[in-house]
């Protein structure tokens, strides 16, 4: 069964790039080669450009412990306390065809609406 963590996220309106960036950066260094990340997307939700959603598959709830584990995952949720008037992270295990994106490529994705 793999694991996913999704966080919901409101930015501060003048942070709001800042944390996009944020988020562009830890893709890359989350979901490297190995890592066990099958996924890694993030969009606006809606109209509310303030809102981001980040949602993030593992192979395994012990990948997913590692992140948690991790200096990326601390980035992450330092950036969400400087940059965000609101956060809520769901963690949890899934069947691992439930969440597909793209044969397990890393797919970021942002709604240009």
């Amino acid at each position: 069964m793999s694991a996913f963590a999704l966080v919901k996220m409101t930015a501060l309106p003048k942070k709001r790039a800042e944390l996009w960036q944020t988020l562009e950066t830890l893709k890359d260094i989350a979901c490297r080669p190995g890592s066990g990340c099958l996924g890694y997307r993030f969009f606006q939700e809606g109209k509310n450009e303030n809102c981001i959603i980040l949602i993030i598959e593992w192979l395994a709830q012990e990948k997913l412990m590692e992140f948690q584990n991790s200096d990326q995952y601390k980035i992450l949720l330092g950036a969400i306390s400087l940059l965000c008037e609101s956060s809520e992270i769901i963690t949890g295990a899934v069947q691992p065809e439930a969440l597909s994106w793209g044969g397990g490529r890393n797919i970021q994705e942002r709604d240009s609406g």
